[in-house]
């Protein structure tokens, strides 16, 4: 593939692409004429649910996706290095005497450039005959040519005599959310690729459950580079 660099006019002739999954340092090579730039910060972690008696059910919503950023750059902008920081996935809550919530995603950053803050860790469910909790918002991205949030969490319902349903983590810019859970006592599904973990379920004489795992963050480097 060839694509005309309008900076200065030359050709790129080879497309390279750079993937970081944890923070790092990005080199860029002597031939670079320009990079794409995407970055996306971590999910965030669900929160946890606690123990229930009979007749008794929760479940938690789920965690925030990551923002996304993409920017453009120079390899002067670039040399002689940048550094990369890649946000990793918030921590599930923990269920005890008291239950705690998810955990945010960290920020991902690269250099001055851009930036992708994590999405926000879900509420802790108690024990009740009927609950409703929203789920957690999604990150936001910053200085890149375009900035978008991450999706926020769903919401989780639990009505003994009808159902219950956890939350779905919320997607990032690359999906990777953790799915939602029914109608049983069932772990929640850890996030990937900056997507917020999925909440957890319980009912009837369980002990409660811990949240998931959001997933870590990414940073994508797109190189064009001349002959």
């Amino acid at each position: 593939m060839t694509i005309t660099n309008a900076i200065n006019n030359q050709q790129a002739v080879e497309i390279n692409i750079v993937t970081f999954t944890s923070s790092g340092v990005y080199t860029p090579p002597q031939n670079l004429l320009y990079a794409q730039i995407e970055c996306v910060g971590g999910g965030g972690g669900s929160g946890a649910v606690q123990l229930t008696l009979s007749n008794q059910c929760a479940s938690a919503p789920g965690g925030g996706g990551g923002g996304y950023s993409m920017t453009i750059a120079n390899r002067a902008t670039l040399a002689p290095s940048t550094t990369i920081t890649v946000g990793s996935g918030g921590a599930g809550g923990t269920w005890g005497i008291s239950p705690t919530n998810g955990s945010a995603g960290g920020t991902s950053i690269v250099g001055a450039l851009c930036q992708a803050t994590g999405g926000a860790g879900s509420l802790t469910a108690n024990s009740s005959t009927a609950n409703e909790i929203g789920g957690a918002a999604g990150g936001v991205g910053s200085g890149g040519i375009i900035n978008s949030l991450g999706a926020g969490g769903q919401f989780a319902v639990a009505v003994y005599t009808l159902g219950q349903s956890s939350g779905a983590g919320g997607p990032s810019r690359f999906g990777g959310n953790g799915r939602a859970r029914s109608n049983t006592r069932i772990a929640g599904i850890a996030g990937t690729n900056g997507g917020g973990g999925g909440g957890p379920s319980n009912r009837d004489f369980f002990n409660g459950l811990n949240g998931a795992l959001g997933g870590d963050g990414i940073v994508i480097i797109t190189e064009y580079l001349a002959q």
